[in-house]
């Protein structure tokens, strides 16, 4: 209805219009607030999955790159031989050694020397020999007859390597004649005593040498030292003309009366 036709309405009309009204919010409400509520759809349940356990992966351990050691530089035994500050003060028998007493090509007996026996280093030889003191006597060995090589190791290992010395020539025996020997060590022989004692009254006898020399002033023990130096000067001489003896006996006899003053001797062992 248009407006102006509402306001000619009665006042009953209006108010009948107004109760209709009403009621229709009333019922509106009502059914609003009492409306069934649509069920909820249930949630299907989760499945539930096994659970997996995952050991742990160690990793492969890394190996490490190599390191090539640095090589000790080697040193030769003829380098070896030159260097004192690199030698021992002193040097051990590894095993017991067995030395025959030789004498113009004879044997004098044996001399026994023991494991453990310790020797004064005075010089190390090219040809790998060790020359020294033993028992305040002298003695040259070849130096694998010691513990040279052991010590060495233990003391300079870290520095060098020692390389063995070359097979020594050593001889045992001697084609050399002795009759020809002995007139070359005697020839030596006499130079020497001239040159030592004023004289060359010396001979090369079967088991000893013999010189007839007298010199006033000295006593026994004078006398037995130079009776020692006589027997080392044989060995020297024999050795430099190519013999092998190792002992020597001397005496010292009056030249007029031809009795006995001194006796030594000298015993220069190669082991």
């Amino acid at each position: 209805m248009k407006k102006k036709e509402l306001q000619k309405l009665p006042n009953k009309s209006m108010m009948l219009i107004a109760g209709v009204a009403f009621v229709e919010l009333v019922i509106w409400v009502t059914y609003a607030f009492n409306k069934p509520e649509e069920p909820t759809p249930e949630t299907p349940p989760i499945a539930q999955q096994p659970v997996v356990v995952v050991e742990p992966v160690e990793p492969a351990p890394v190996e490490p790159e190599p390191v090539e050691p640095t090589p000790i530089p080697e040193l030769s035994w003829q380098e070896f031989s030159s260097l004192r500050e690199l030698w021992p003060a002193s040097v051990n028998i590894r095993e017991n050694q067995i030395v025959e007493l030789r004498f113009r090509q004879k044997s004098f007996g044996e001399i026994s020397f023991m494991a453990g026996d310790t020797i004064q280093v005075s010089s190390i030889s090219k040809d790998g020999f060790i020359i020294g003191q033993l028992n305040r006597s002298g003695i040259k060995v070849q130096s694998y007859v010691t513990n040279l090589q052991s010590w060495f190791d233990q003391n300079h290992g870290t520095e060098y390597t020692l390389l063995p010395a070359e097979s020594a020539n050593f001889q045992t025996d001697t084609n050399t004649e002795l009759q020809a020997l002995d007139v070359d060590v005697l020839t030596d022989l006499r130079i020497w005593c001239a040159q030592n004692f004023d004289t060359p009254m010396i001979k090369i006898l079967e088991d000893k040498v013999v010189l007839k020399w007298k010199q006033k002033g000295l006593n026994g023990i004078e006398l037995k030292q130079e009776a020692n130096a006589i027997a080392r000067a044989y060995l020297r001489f024999n050795k430099e003309h190519g013999g092998v003896d190792n002992f020597a006996n001397s005496e010292i006899h009056d030249p007029q009366t031809g009795a006995l003053l001194a006796t030594g001797s000298a015993f220069h062992p190669v082991l």
